[in-house]
């Protein structure tokens, strides 16, 4: 991992290699968390603690590369998108899967936790609600 300190780059920890080219990655709001979507259909969660992150889960839920990872402003869930489909992850149980919308979006975000922007690869601009359990 690299941190800025100073204007400067510094290198903390260098996170290990893996099976996949990185397509996106993003901290959770609370900075506990670096999720990692990549090329080959796999999102890796890493617990991040004392500027050590630890690998704690793998998703493997999708069928295609991942193209953008978002979490909600509250940090309670996180959208990972793909060329055949969007995910919902209920992050406060650990990355479970709450929603799915099947059509290709490449770029997403959230309005709030229960409002979603998706871009579809259609050129469609859509807006997304999902029930929270």
């Amino acid at each position: 991992m690299l941190s800025f300190s100073g204007g400067q780059l510094k290198e903390v920890q260098e996170l290990p290699d893996l099976p996949s080219k990185c397509q996106t990655l993003e901290f959770s709001p609370d900075g506990k968390s670096l999720v990692y979507g990549s090329v080959s259909h796999t999102i890796h969660v890493w617990s991040v603690t004392n500027g050590k992150a630890t690998l704690s889960t793998v998703l493997t839920d999708h069928h295609s590369y991942i193209s953008d990872i978002k979490f909600s402003p509250s940090g309670k869930f996180m959208l990972s998108s793909a060329a055949f489909d969007l995910r919902v992850w209920d992050v406060s149980r650990g990355f479970q899967l709450v929603s799915v919308y099947y059509a290709p979006v490449n770029c997403a975000a959230f309005v709030n936790d229960n409002v979603i922007l998706a871009g579809e690869a259609t050129g469609n601009l859509l807006q997304l609600k999902f029930l929270q359990q």
